[in-house]
């Protein structure tokens, strides 16, 4: 709790938000040594080191994509949906932030798109409504595959031993809640637009 609020105070006096995750892994640490010595150790040993590779991995990608024009790339197909309707503009982000998470984790994912919103040139009331889709793709559409999400991937690590589930056990379940419930959201948000706009 306290981390989290050193985010905020961080923030309004700007302190890194880097340093402040830095201090608190330090600082949960060292209660950690104080109280269970032995502890610290053990979390050495059992953390899943892969997953930490895997999303550096993928952060060095989406930048060395960023970099070669993926950004530029996406965001001209976006203005071309903009040209056509709101609908398309919210769909469009949405599904295609559901489809960058699956592949690349929801992360890197939301600050390409982010990045690429904020090179475009579209109406706040657009550019608002393309911001929330990005955001509705980025935390639903990626959970359709465990490696969407850090979270997701820990918490498989967590489970795969004492309960068996597998990646086919966890798709079968998404692939039957997340899409309706990506569409029912960004329908909505769709929704809420034309109240925006009166």
């Amino acid at each position: 709790m306290l981390v989290r609020a050193g985010f905020f105070i961080g923030a309004a006096h700007g302190i890194p938000v880097q340093v402040v995750a830095i201090a608190g892994a330090c600082l949960l640490l060292g209660i950690c040594a104080v109280r269970r010595p032995r502890s610290v150790a053990e979390i050495a040993r059992t953390a899943p080191w892969y997953i930490l590779a895997f999303a550096f991995g993928m952060y060095a990608l989406i930048y060395g994509l960023q970099k070669q024009g993926i950004t530029l790339l996406l965001g001209r197909g976006l203005e071309l949906a903009a040209g056509q309707s709101l609908l398309a503009v919210v769909l469009l982000t949405g599904l295609l932030l559901t489809v960058m998470s699956c592949l690349f984790n929801n992360l890197p994912s939301v600050m390409i798109g982010t990045v690429m919103l904020t090179d475009l040139h579209l109406p706040a009331v657009e550019l608002k409504l393309a911001y929330l889709s990005n955001v509705l793709g980025s935390d639903i559409g990626s959970l359709l595959l465990p490696m969407g999400t850090l979270a997701s991937l820990l918490w498989f690590h967590l489970v795969r031993q004492p309960t068996g589930v597998t990646w086919a056990d966890y798709m079968r379940f998404s692939f039957a809640v997340i899409p309706p419930s990506l569409a029912v959201s960004l329908l909505a948000l769709y929704g809420w637009s034309g109240w925006l706009l009166r």
